[in-house]
């Protein structure tokens, strides 16, 4: 006889299901699934404040800082004006409230100020590669930027406020990029602190959804540049350009100097030595009067002269024996 439960003749049995955990239960799970990269980060963020920390604890004042401390005012007036070509409002907004507020005694105050723009850019990185990539990947890519060794020197110096705080108010402008109110807001902050903002603007118009809000950033800065900024941008000038070219062209048309005797670190180098030792010219057909007058232009060394083919130069009598004191 069969039993309470039947099975249908062609069906296989099915496994009972395992019991489920509670809801509550669950949502413990999964919260606590979520704060474990939050822990994660926020110790590796705390351990490179430590570090860099410690690493900048004997600096103090230096360069760019003394114009900052001695010059600029909280006034509408002295923050409009540029540090050489920046827009640096909200940078001596910041910097110049923390001289008033905690003076010059310890460097630590703007070390710490420093330390929290890039805390919350590498923040904002791991937020923003959280959308394309794994946890651990966005994990992998915040820490990275924690411990940028090749930024060392934005990292110990307290005047870099603004550079770092101008990379953070983009890198979260680009995370809200889809709320372009928002994103506006942030990148106007960016540009208002420091220049580098500026590179933000071009990825932010890609991902924001409602593009007439770059209005505001852009013409914002337009309207300082053109009223306040304008003055300290030099227009650029052809003369070095032309300068590099003659150079380029003269050291071309020359040939290696003396000291390219010995093996050439790159395969053009190479080339150009065994053809010279063989006594041709490769570019000779190349070298009309004003190729040497080119060269001459580029003020190459002694050992080259302008005819094209290298001499020997004189021996060096410095170290000579004979040579009277």
């Amino acid at each position: 006889m069969a039993g309470p439960r039947e099975i249908d003749a062609g069906r296989e049995p099915t496994a009972e299901p395992a019991d489920e955990p509670s809801r509550d239960g669950a949502h413990t799970a999964h919260v606590g699934f979520l704060q474990r990269p939050v822990l994660a980060f926020s110790a590796a963020a705390l351990v490179a404040v430590i570090v860099i920390l410690g690493l900048a604890s004997s600096l103090s004042f230096q360069g760019d800082e003394w114009a900052y401390i001695v010059d600029r005012r909280l006034t509408i007036e002295s923050m409009l004006l540029p540090h050489n070509e920046h827009l640096v409002f909200l940078h001596v907004l910041v910097y110049r409230g923390l001289v008033e507020l905690v003076g010059t005694g310890s460097y630590l105050p703007f070390l710490i100020v420093l330390m929290a723009c890039h805390v919350a850019m590498a923040a904002g990185v791991y937020a923003l590669m959280r959308r394309v990539v794994s946890i651990e990947a966005s994990l992998g890519a915040a820490v990275l930027m924690l411990f940028l060794g090749s930024g060392f020197d934005n990292l110990v110096w307290a005047f870099q406020i603004g550079f770092v705080g101008a990379a953070a108010f983009g890198v979260w402008a680009l995370v809200v990029a889809d709320r372009s109110a928002a994103c506006a807001a942030l990148l106007t902050a960016a540009l208002w602190t420091q220049g580098n903002g500026l590179f933000f603007l071009a990825p932010a118009a890609v991902l924001m959804t409602q593009r007439r809000w770059l209005l505001l950033p852009v013409g914002s800065y337009a309207a300082w540049f053109l009223a306040v900024g304008r003055e300290s941008i030099p227009l650029p000038t052809a003369g070095p350009f032309l300068d590099y070219a003659a150079r380029l062209a003269g050291s071309v048309s020359a040939g290696p100097p003396a000291s390219a005797r010995a093996p050439a670190s790159s395969s053009w180098g190479w080339l150009r030595q065994v053809w010279w030792s063989s006594g041709r010219d490769p570019l000779a057909s190349w070298s009309p009067g004003s190729w040497a007058s080119l060269h001459r232009w580029s003020s190459w060394p002694s050992g080259v002269p302008t005819s094209g083919r290298p001499r020997p130069r004189r021996p060096d009598t410095s170290t000579s024996p004979c040579r009277s004191s």
